[in-house]
């Protein structure tokens, strides 16, 4: 009391009121032990933990460029049931390759990590034709996490003596050179070939044609040259050194020209033109790349076919079409005709960081392996974990389809409730509503959206009464 009277007219309240002998003002006091308590509640925290004790997670990175910010997140996508032509299985390894390595350190424009996985199907997916237990190669975007999933028909199944490590290990652009030789065009035994390609692509451009007893013919550097005779049979002559290779190819050859050309090199292809026989076919690789090359235009009337193979287009927009391929692939790795990339090493999901850094020092052509055990310890960045759960036997009214009403229905929906009535005017039938409704049963969660007048209490009994005898109690 003394306090108060004798503060200064800046200071002075000239509201308050005694209350059991104390003084009580309509001041705002910062409470700063709640705002921290708030503040708390929404920062992300670091954790390592095992494999099985967290919620499916995928791989990023905070701060592209520095590796030591990778780290595992919530993967949330996991929440919603996979769609009827969609296949899920459970990662044991994970293929990461120099366009991954491009991703984490900022200079490529894509996000998402990891492109290849192979796992175990967890339950049947009748109608993608799996079953619980079938060992799977799995082809996506995003592949760097514990819970993959992807469209059947970029699937296909192991045999029972392949390792995951083994698929993860074939040489990097596999999937890629096994579609451009054995399915844009049907390479024969005997096709003279000439194979230009970066070392991203090169390793499984030899191995399948050597495969297919084409007559192959390599565009290469001294040093690469070096490699590829110490582990192929190939004759010295036909790995061809120096800026001008048509004219030493063509002289090789006596001026017949080869039946198809492999290119992955971006630039000049003029070269490559002056080396292709009269019905001769060229491919160029495009994936990695954000230009397409450009093609002579003196070849328009040489009856020459020119095709352009871009797998992860082909992935997004005609996924069945590299089926074929992908089986391809496992049948010559089974056969011993395609083999695990050299340099290939194998990590734990705990050491991803110096995964990456292992291919950043093997440069384009890097590959490495990426092994996921249960008990591996990860480091994982989340939100303050949240335990409450909505009980799933039981069912939650929401008024409305408004902004108000869609948000709580998805986070009643995200926290386990798995029976919703949602009362409107309109019966769900908006652009948003519907959209919204479509989002919770992919969820797996069962939504009904009857028309009802909320204002009038005649109307909601009705309702309620209606839907009392097929979903369980209402709960709140």
């Amino acid at each position: 009391m003394e306090k108060t009277i004798q503060n200064s007219m800046e200071d002075y309240e000239r509201e308050f009121v005694e209350k059991n002998g104390i003084l009580h003002t309509n001041r705002i006091v910062e409470a700063n032990a709640l705002k921290t308590d708030f503040l708390d509640r929404l920062a992300q925290h670091k954790t390592v933990e095992a494999v099985i004790d967290v919620t499916p997670v995928l791989l990023d990175i905070e701060v592209p460029g520095q590796l030591d910010t990778l780290h595992f997140k919530r993967d949330k996508d996991a929440i919603f049931l996979p769609d009827s032509n969609e296949v899920e299985i459970e990662v044991k390894a994970i293929e990461l390759g120099f366009a991954d390595y491009s991703v984490v350190t900022g200079r490529s424009k894509e996000t998402k990590i990891g492109t290849g996985c192979c796992g175990v199907v967890p339950k049947d997916f009748s109608e993608a034709g799996f079953q619980a237990g079938d060992r799977l190669w799995m082809y996506g975007n995003g592949m760097c996490k514990t819970l993959a999933r992807s469209p059947a028909a970029l699937v296909t199944k192991l045999p029972a003596d392949m390792s995951f490590g083994k698929v993860c290990s074939l040489p990097p652009g596999s999937l890629t050179v096994a579609y451009a030789l054995h399915q844009a065009i049907r390479i024969q035994k005997g096709d003279t070939m000439l194979v230009r390609c970066s070392k991203l692509f090169l390793e499984a451009a030899i191995q399948m044609a050597i495969a297919a007893e084409a007559n192959l013919y390599i565009v290469s550097d001294d040093e690469t040259k070096k490699e590829i005779l110490s582990r192929t049979n190939l004759p010295e002559t036909h790995i061809i050194c120096g800026s001008r290779f048509s004219k030493s190819l063509n002289k090789l050859l006596g001026g017949r020209g080869v039946d198809v050309i492999l290119n992955s090199v971006a630039g000049d292809v003029s070269q490559c033109f002056e080396c292709l026989s009269t019905f001769g076919t060229f491919i160029d690789i495009a994936d990695n790349r954000d230009h397409a090359i450009k093609l002579p235009s003196h070849q328009a009337n040489s009856n020459i076919t020119t095709i352009t193979v871009n797998s992860a287009l082909i992935a997004q927009e005609r996924p069945q079409m590299l089926s074929t391929a992908m089986e391809k692939v496992i049948a010559l790795a089974e056969a011993g005709a395609l083999k695990p990339f050299v340099d290939a090493k194998m990590y734990p999901l705990s050491k991803v960081k110096e995964a990456f850094e292992d291919i950043g020092a093997q440069s384009e052509g890097g590959k490495v392996v990426l092994t996921v055990e249960r008990q591996d310890e990860i480091k994982c960045i989340e939100a303050r974990k949240k335990t409450y759960r909505f009980p799933p036997d039981a069912t939650y009214v929401i008024s409305g389809l408004g902004g108000l009403g869609r948000s709580v229905a998805r986070w009643i929906g995200e926290k386990g409730a798995k029976h919703l009535l949602l009362l409107s005017r309109s019966g769900g039938k908006t652009t948003e509503a519907i959209e919204c409704i479509s989002s919770l049963r992919r969820m797996g969660v069962t939504v009904e959206t009857p028309v009802c007048d909320v204002s009038n209490r005649a109307d909601v009994e009705k309702t309620i009464a209606e839907y009392r005898a097929t979903m369980p109690p209402i709960k709140g």
